[in-house]
């Protein structure tokens, strides 16, 4: 008898900020989870294992990313990251 494997697909983990900083973002598969002036509080490396724990993703599946001028502009019009990242105009990610 063959045992099948299932093959689990990677999380898409993007953290996104903000062209000068100060601003993070933590999407999930492109959904808003978290962010703030600073993920984790300035303890990014502990929330960073957190989050993978909770959210089962490795750090092959992470990417950080600045936001392009258009998406600036956007953020900053709403003082916060949309909810979905395809609500940005620009392509983040792998």
């Amino acid at each position: 008898m063959e045992v099948q494997q299932k093959k689990s697909m990677a999380k898409r983990i993007i953290i996104l900020k903000t062209q000068s900083g100060d601003w993070e973002g933590l999407f999930i598969d492109g959904e808003l989870i978290d962010e703030g002036h600073h993920l984790g509080e300035g303890k990014q490396i502990l929330y960073l294992l957190t989050q993978s724990e909770k959210y089962k993703f490795t750090s092959k599946d992470v990417c950080f990313e600045t936001l392009n001028d258009e998406d600036e502009e956007i953020t900053s019009e709403y003082g916060n990251f949309p909810d979905y990242l395809e609500t940005l105009k620009g392509t983040y990610g792998f």
